[in-house]
């Protein structure tokens, strides 16, 4: 599992994610923010969108304020001097299937 702590967008991407599908970048990196996320995260990597130059993840979160809500989010890491940067790629609601297997993976883990 990746700990997330700094967040970059694209704004113009960010405001046409929330048209969309409406969730915010900034939902999306207080999901990837969670303090519980070794718990309340289950992260796989998009080899299908990955390439040499980019490798992309995919986590399923629920929000810490509201566990019901349960976030897919697309992210790349960014390297800099200060470290990793998480960069949100898109943000959306799980679907009822993703839904149903990411709580079945937390009662695994419980």
């Amino acid at each position: 599992m990746t700990k997330h702590e700094r967040f970059d967008w694209d704004v113009g991407k960010g405001a046409q994610n929330l048209r969309k599908h409406g969730v915010s970048f900034e939902a999306a990196a207080v999901v990837l923010s969670d303090p519980f996320f070794e718990i309340f995260h289950d992260e796989e990597f998009d080899e299908k969108h990955s390439d040499e130059a980019e490798d992309r993840w995919i986590t399923y979160g629920s929000d810490p304020f509201d566990r019901s809500i349960v976030l897919q989010i697309v992210w790349t890491p960014r390297f800099d001097v200060e470290g990793i940067e998480t960069r949100l790629v898109s943000a959306r609601y799980a679907t009822p299937r993703e839904r149903r297997r990411y709580e079945q993976r937390f009662q695994d883990r419980g």
